[in-house]
């Protein structure tokens, strides 16, 4: 979708619900089309892609900025391309008005309260661990060199 400036209507970037892939680069295509990451709240840079990738035009937005630092290209960067004071919850697209998804969470409430209240006992102890592999590593050392010294041992006989 075309993402339109609430304030002065013009085009200044392609947005994705659902995301995009990278395209590589064709005859008479300047940059190919870079990947735009799914539009959800709250909204990045990396979300907009470039007005028009063919003809090597850059995208519109820093890839790190946030909403409060996203400003209309085309306006010298005076204004927003939403009038919302807050962060937008809605965009203007050549398709009207469309909702902006919330991030799916990445555990739900219950998830996460267990996981904070877990005792740290449970989980085994990263020093533990390292000592674990370091002993493995002490063990596979003297074997290969009991086999080294049996080998040496076998070739002397000879």
């Amino acid at each position: 979708m075309r993402l339109i400036c609430e304030i002065c209507g013009e085009m200044i970037g392609e947005i994705s619900l659902e995301g995009t892939a990278s395209i590589p680069a064709s005859p008479g295509d300047v940059n190919g089309k870079p990947a735009i990451e799914a539009l959800r709240r709250p909204i990045k840079g990396s979300m907009v892609g470039s007005p028009d990738p063919f003809h090597g035009f850059p995208a519109p937005f820093d890839p790190s900025v946030t909403w409060e630092f996203m400003f209309c290209p085309y306006s010298n960067h005076t204004h927003r391309p939403f009038t919302a004071t807050e962060e937008p919850k809605q965009l203007l697209t050549h398709k009207g008005m469309i909702d902006i998804p919330e991030r799916e969470p990445i555990l739900s409430e219950d998830e996460a309260q267990e996981a904070v209240t877990k005792p740290v006992e449970d989980a085994e102890s990263p020093i533990r661990i390292l000592r674990s592999l370091a002993r493995q590593s002490r063990t596979q050392e003297r074997e290969r060199r009991a086999i080294h010294i049996a080998k040496r041992r076998k070739s002397d006989v000879k």
